[in-house]
């Protein structure tokens, strides 16, 4: 239901959510669970009683999207240390290093080391015995940071913040246009602006779903637009950021038929091979795959499906079979999305696009043995295009994870991962019966009609 936010109301909550922001920025390490879960659940108090109103302060919205982002700007990441692989990938790409040739705990032993790689930032490292996995598009921003103050952690950190930022400007000005054509309220695009996930994790930590994002609502437009050639760019650009929209392509086939599919795809593999040649080696794809395999094989946190068959495979086995059920999960994680999209009558339509997508990328994250906060940000994405909102929901409930880093021994609460998934799962169930019942509603009025 709309509500109408009093003036007050309307400089008072963003007041509020500006002193959070900065709480997390500057006066929350990750081990503060308490702290950080009495922040977020303020901020998202805050976007969902912003987000019910009636928009009628575009302009001030804008404006304190990109004030809670400028907040974020002077601080390091706390609340995630990947940043540290990508200060360190960049600085060997500027050394004329390949990233995805050498592994870190290698290259530290080298005798002279590129600048800005050193002992202390390799400590600092999450995955020393991994071959970087960060596609191309990631590594040239990488890169740049690297180029320009390789030796100032924090001037990197501000260049690649300032990249993201423009990347969720970019999302929310295709998003506008996406709305626009469906004749949507294109002001829907600040349930994605404003989302608190969207800030911390893409602003503040660091994360590139929304710059990948951002390239795949610009190729849906082109889509939308009928101008395949550069959609196919677009997306091709997307995957070369983040490999996630792999999964949306199977939808095409069932939209555009098989002739313009295969051409699509065509160039959208070509684009990726361009932007992956300046680190093509003869072990690229072996040492990309491997470290893939290893993220299913061995990586587990905040999964819903997977721990269940974890528990079964505990009590059949005694032991975790993860490296069986992690790419067991994968395949058919793949062979879901690939029947439903050449099997979905939807498909067709342009305006189920958005929803399909969404749904696809919910089916990922819960048959996957890894669901971080920032994963749910992909969906984000996609919301306001559709009409439900339970990745609002998510995002709120996925910071429930934190709670495993309260100790250095990084041990999961369950009952939280239990309450995230149940509560989720009982809002989900609720969208639906609602959509349904205003689906029959439709359908009772035109039969009446005519």
């Amino acid at each position: 239901m709309k509500v109408v936010l009093g003036k007050t109301l309307w400089f008072l909550l963003p007041a509020i959510s500006a002193v959070a922001y900065y709480m997390l920025a500057y006066h929350t390490e990750r081990p503060q669970f308490d702290q950080l879960m009495g922040l977020v659940a303020l901020l998202f108090v805050a976007y969902a009683v912003t987000t019910s109103s009636q928009f009628r302060k575009s302009t001030w919205m804008l404006i304190a999207a990109l004030a809670f982002r400028a907040i974020w700007m002077a601080a390091l990441p706390e609340l995630s240390d990947d940043y540290y692989r990508f200060l360190w990938d960049g600085r060997l790409w500027a050394g004329s290093i390949n990233p995805f040739a050498a592994l870190p705990s290698a290259v530290i032993d080298l005798p002279k080391l590129p600048p800005g790689i050193s002992a202390e930032l390799f400590a600092q490292l999450n995955s020393r015995e991994y071959f970087s996995v960060y596609p191309p598009i990631a590594q040239f921003t990488f890169g740049l940071a690297a180029t320009l103050f390789p030796q100032n952690d924090l001037a990197a950190v501000i260049v690649l913040r300032l990249i993201l930022i423009l990347g969720d400007l970019l999302a929310f000005h295709s998003l506008r246009k996406i709305l626009d054509h469906f004749r949507m309220p294109r002001d829907l695009a600040f349930i994605y602006l404003l989302c608190p996930l969207t800030i911390i994790e893409f602003t503040g930590n660091l994360h590139y779903e929304g710059l990948m994002m951002a390239f795949v609502l610009s190729a849906f437009y082109a889509l939308l637009k009928r101008r395949w050639l550069s959609s196919a760019l677009l997306m091709g650009i997307a995957i070369s950021t983040k490999l996630i929209p792999l999964i949306y392509l199977p939808f095409l086939f069932r939209f555009a038929g098989w002739r313009i599919a295969l051409t699509y795809y065509t160039v959208v593999a070509l684009v990726m091979a361009i932007l992956f040649a300046p680190f093509s080696s003869m072990d690229l794809v072996t040492h990309f795959a491997d470290s893939l395999d290893l993220y299913f094989r061995r990586f587990e946190f905040n999964a819903s499906i997977y721990y269940l068959l974890r528990e079964i495979g505990y009590r059949i086995s005694g032991f975790n079979k993860i490296a069986l059920i992690g790419p067991l999960m994968s395949v058919a994680t793949f062979l879901i999305i690939a029947v439903w999209a050449l099997a979905g009558r939807s498909a067709r339509r342009e305006k189920a696009m958005p929803l399909l997508w969404m749904e696809a990328h919910t089916v990922f994250l819960l048959l996957a043995t890894t669901v971080h906060p920032w994963y749910i940000g992909v969906s984000l994405a996609l919301m306001p295009l559709t009409r439900f909102r339970f990745p609002a929901l998510w995002a709120a409930l996925a910071y429930l994870s934190y709670a495993t880093y309260r100790t250095t021994a990084y041990e999961e609460d369950l009952l939280l991962v239990a309450i995230e998934y149940g509560v989720l799962l009982a809002f989900m169930v609720w969208e639906l019966s609602q959509s349904t019942t205003m689906r029959g509603i439709s359908e009772g009025k035109r039969v009446n009609n005519s």
